[in-house]
């Protein structure tokens, strides 16, 4: 009672402050764990533990590991764009390897890589630039395209081109380097191609094919026929009809070695004639005698002992005219039945040989 008579007693502006005081102890006492609007604080250490702590944002932490990556990310970046400004980047050279009868140039028109191509695009283009040289050019059994950082393309083939025509029968059968013969049957041959006669095998067919693959352009470039001339004293003899008017007897285990060296006999020879590469390589005119054939000189450059005795020589010839004889007799039997372009080929043979002999004997014309 006493202290609501107190308060009535006090002015209006001494009231103001005494529930303004009253008020400010209030909103104190609440925020030290006081009583919130008369309900009673159970825990109050707790609580205020919880108040009282502040919270703090920590800072994002990036990991070394996770540094080093990114660094490494932007270096590799740059280093790329680097590379591919850079002329190096580029196809600088195109290469082909392992085409004998396929045309470079072929090869090149029908893969879509060009110089100054930018190398990483090209290694996208590879399989597809395989695959499009096998079906566009039948004469190649396999290809493969490879591409180097500094910008080198190796385009190495394999062919099965054809190698010639087969006579069976009056016709004329392509066949290729793998030995599989052509169905579709020709009356003459197409193109310039040499023609095998008198393989009825065709183990023996396959097994000089392979061999004839391996002689050089140049000279495969310079045969017209080949006779498989099988005689009793050699079983796989073969006779050569060269373009330059000469004609080669060989044999099938060995005239892949000897043959390579025919540019260097024929450019020794005075006449155009026999070269015979059945024992040793030696060679003497058309038409010479036995006696005579002992004087022929020898050009042996893949055997040893080349300028053996003058008795070992004499056998030697002797031996080879005696070769030579018999493989004319069996070839003169098949010459009666050769079509006419053959006939034709070996007339022109013997003109060019006439010829030469003119030249050698009246140089002045006269």
């Amino acid at each position: 009672m006493k202290k609501k008579k107190d308060d009535e007693n006090l002015t209006p502006w001494a009231r103001y402050q005494k529930e303004h005081n009253q008020r400010n102890r209030t909103k104190k006492s609440s925020k030290l764990g006081g009583t919130k609007r008369g309900t009673a604080k159970k825990h109050p250490g707790k609580k205020r533990n919880k108040l009282t702590q502040k919270k703090v944002r920590q800072p994002l932490h990036i990991g070394k590991g996770i540094k080093i990556g990114l660094l490494s990310l932007i270096g590799i970046l740059i280093l790329i764009t680097i590379y591919l400004c850079a002329p190096i980047s580029r196809v600088q050279t195109i290469a082909v390897q392992g085409n004998k009868r396929v045309e470079k140039s072929d090869i090149l028109k029908k893969v879509t890589v060009r110089k100054n191509d930018v190398i990483p695009a090209t290694w996208f283009k590879e399989r597809g630039d395989e695959a499009r040289l096998i079906h566009k050019l039948p004469d190649l059994k396999d290809a493969q395209i490879s591409v180097s950082l500094l910008g080198n393309v190796k385009i190495k083939v394999r062919e099965n081109a054809v190698m010639g025509y087969v006579v069976r029968n009056k016709y004329y059968y392509a066949v290729r380097q793998d030995g599989t013969v052509s169905k579709k049957s020709a009356t003459q041959p197409d193109g310039d191609y040499p023609v095998f006669r008198q393989f009825k095998d065709n183990q023996v067919l396959k097994r000089f094919l392979s061999e004839y693959a391996k002689l050089p352009n140049e000279v495969q470039n310079d045969v017209a026929e080949v006779d498989y001339t099988a005689t009793k004293k050699e079983r796989h003899q073969l006779h050569f009809f060269m373009n330059d008017g000469n004609e080669v007897y060989a044999v099938l285990n060995t005239f892949a070695k000897k043959m390579k060296y025919y540019p260097e006999i024929s450019a020794s020879m005075k006449k155009r004639g026999i070269v015979d590469l059945q024992v040793g390589a030696y060679s003497y005119p058309r038409g010479q005698s036995d006696e005579s054939s002992t004087s022929s000189t020898s050009t042996d450059p893949t055997e040893e002992g080349s300028q053996s005795s003058g008795s070992e020589k004499n056998s030697l010839s002797v031996e080879s005219s005696a070769k030579s004889k018999s493989a004319d007799s069996s070839s003169s039997s098949s010459i009666d039945n050769v079509d006419y372009q053959t006939q034709q080929r070996r007339a022109t043979q013997n003109s060019v040989q006439g010829f030469t002999a003119t030249d050698e004997e009246n140089p002045d014309g006269n």
